[in-house]
């Protein structure tokens, strides 16, 4: 009974599993400074979702470069800059959920070569004005260098319907100062809510009428126990 009882509980329990594979990928095509487009990008939207358009804040300028994203007049302070950045939000369908938990991109500094310049990528959720997750790197000048953002991979379960990456920049040496982004790549899976399985009262029926069978049968044995027990102490000189 109770090797039953814990395959019920098991099935009843088990999470879906799903495999991370790659989403969605900006690839700029065509001249600058307005191939953020996501209507621009050669893969069409992904099922479940919308990814928005890249953009850039805070009074950035889009430069004329091919097959890149890229940007000057980033800040020069020495701190970042919470209100410059380029960015881009993905939106679930209703009754999907975003299941992340990988970004790849390629990048570069232009303009001047001064070290300093830094960089960094913010993972924000459901609207959140605090990052769920960051990635920080110092861009280097050409060629164009390859990242991974690995993040505590989402689920389901989390409910995740918006996520925004942003990718700051700071302590240019000026305004001629560039960043290039090319090949932004999400990773993970596109799920559906999940729900309460149609099958869970018949789950939680039989939980019950085990959990009953169980508590009569110990009710017998403790019956049972105290007979014995009081024939043995009347049976006793």
């Amino acid at each position: 009974m109770k090797f039953v009882l814990a395959i019920v509980v098991a099935l009843f329990l088990s999470p879906l599993s799903s495999e991370a594979a790659l989403i969605w990928t900006y690839d700029f095509p065509g001249p600058g400074p307005n191939n953020g487009s996501a209507a621009n990008q050669t893969n069409p939207q992904p099922s479940g979702a919308t990814f928005s358009d890249f953009t850039r804040n805070g009074g950035l300028i889009g430069t004329g470069n091919a097959n890149v994203f890229g940007s000057t007049n980033w800040s020069t302070s020495a701190t970042m800059d919470p209100t410059v950045f380029t960015a881009f939000t993905i939106t679930a369908d209703a009754g999907s959920a975003l299941d992340l938990n990988q970004l790849t991109f390629d990048s570069l500094k232009t303009g001047a070569t001064t070290a300093g310049f830094t960089a960094e990528v913010a993972l924000y959720l459901n609207g959140s004005t605090s990052p769920y997750a960051f990635f920080g790197w110092t861009p280097q000048n050409a060629p164009l260098t390859s990242y991974t953002f690995n993040f505590g991979p989402l689920t389901p379960a989390d409910n995740v319907t918006t996520a925004t990456f942003k990718f700051y920049g700071w302590n240019a040496t000026d305004s001629t100062n560039g960043l290039q982004f090319a090949n932004v790549a999400v990773y993970g899976t596109i799920a559906a809510v999940p729900e309460i399985p149609a099958h869970s009262p018949v789950f939680l029926l039989l939980i019950c009428i085990i959990a009953l069978c169980e508590r009569r049968r110990a009710r017998k044995l403790f019956r049972a126990t105290i007979a014995a027990l009081t024939i043995r102490h009347v049976a006793a000189p």
